[in-house]
């Protein structure tokens, strides 16, 4: 949906994605309106035009257009179902230019015919994540191939203070395992932006070790808003300072845990630290480093549980590098070691489950713990074995 004319500034965007655009309009007071124009269609990265009015909307698969706090065509009218499809109805699909369900969520927000929607993820029906738009609402269905939503639905986890797209934080680290300790998850991911990383495990074999999958890292990204609307605790760029040390890749928010700062995107609502937890068959200050979300005063909770993806990881600690380290998650302290070793006395948080990889250098039962999200939003599908990875220690 375009919306041509009354445009006072417009800017290419770092990543094809529209919320970038509907943030810099939501920021601007002079700001009425917006169009996000897909990469390709006036140059080769995606496009931002912010308006001082409201012209009228036109079809037009180049774009993705908003209104500012206008309910009939506002994103956040609509609540995403998660594994969820709605099968029937259909009067218009395409292929979405990056796999998020916000973008078809945006586009049955923007068009007054479309009652609910149906985002397909990629490798589904095609290589690409495909958007069905829908001018009926039909029954939900529970099926991973989907995330559906219904225009003005007041059901589900939608919250207006949240305008980031929660399956695409930049760093965020996911299904993270050792794979002489761990079983092999057998998982492949759905889409081409989700990493897999292999960073080991000093007192191993090689090619023995911990291997977990990253969203890749959007360096332009603004951390400060970012962390504002993300709950404590969340594992960012998670790195082995020796076994990845050239992978460039492998940050948050363009900063290498390794030797980045120690902190960044500090507010009153906290900031992003780096934390270090080790590998006790390496030297001082060798092992793994990565940052953390660490907004204290965070309160979009049932948002969180919804809408972050499923295989997050949460409150990463050695045990004995970071004995005292826990997570706050809706107020309350977790701590996974705790959590994993007596299950009955020490609930985990709601939605995450806790695991053990432990480190090879360490006693029986000392190592590395975390919590693992066992919902959500799932960008994987069954895969093959991964280990031992050869080439990596």
């Amino acid at each position: 949906m375009d919306r041509p004319g009354g445009s006072y500034s417009s800017f290419d965007l770092s990543s094809p994605s529209p919320i970038l655009c509907q943030q810099a309009c939501a920021v601007d007071p002079k700001c009425q309106s917006f169009t996000y124009v897909k990469p390709g269609v006036q140059g080769t990265n995606a496009r931002c035009w912010l308006k001082n009015s409201v012209p009228s909307a036109k079809e037009d698969s180049c774009c993705v257009s908003g209104v500012k706090n206008d309910q009939q065509s506002g994103s956040q009218s609509i609540s995403l179902e998660y594994n969820t499809d709605r099968p029937g109805g259909s009067y218009n699909s395409f292929d979405l230019s990056s796999p998020s369900p916000i973008l078809c969520q945006q586009a049955c927000s923007a068009d007054l015919k479309c009652q609910a929607f149906s985002y397909v993820n990629p490798g589904i029906q095609g290589p690409n994540a495909r958007c069905w738009l829908k001018n009926s609402v039909s029954a939900p269905v529970s099926s991973s191939c989907c995330v559906s939503g219904v225009k003005n639905s007041s059901t589900g986890a939608s919250s207006p203070s949240i305008t980031i797209d929660y399956s695409n934080i930049p760093g965020l680290i996911l299904h993270l395992w050792h794979n002489e300790n761990q079983d092999d998850p057998y998982l492949d991911s759905t889409r081409s932006d989700v990493i897999f990383l292999h960073g080991g495990d000093l007192g191993g074999q090689e090619g023995v070790g911990y291997s977990w999958w990253m969203i890749s890292d959007d360096p332009y990204a603004d951390p400060f808003d970012w962390n504002k609307q993300l709950p404590p605790g969340l594992v960012l760029g998670l790195r082995h300072s020796s076994n990845q040390r050239d992978d460039n890749r492998i940050t948050a928010f363009g900063n290498n845990p390794v030797n980045g700062p120690a902190d960044f995107g500090r507010s009153q609502n906290g900031d992003i630290i780096r934390e270090d937890g080790g590998d006790r068959d390496g030297s001082e200050g060798e092992g793994y480093y990565w940052y953390e979300t660490n907004n204290q005063h965070f309160q979009e909770w049932d948002f969180a549980e919804q809408n972050l993806p499923k295989g997050t990881i949460l409150g990463l600690k050695h045990s004995m590098n970071q004995p005292d380290k826990t997570v706050t998650w809706r107020g309350l302290e977790y701590d996974p070691v705790k959590c994993f070793k007596d299950a009955s006395a020490f609930q985990s948080p709601p939605t995450f489950a806790p695991r053990n990889g432990g480190d090879l250098g360490s006693p029986s039962g000392e190592g590395y713990y975390w919590f693992e999200k066992t919902n959500g939003p799932e960008f994987f599908k069954a895969g093959p074995p991964h280990g031992p990875i050869i080439g990596s220690t």
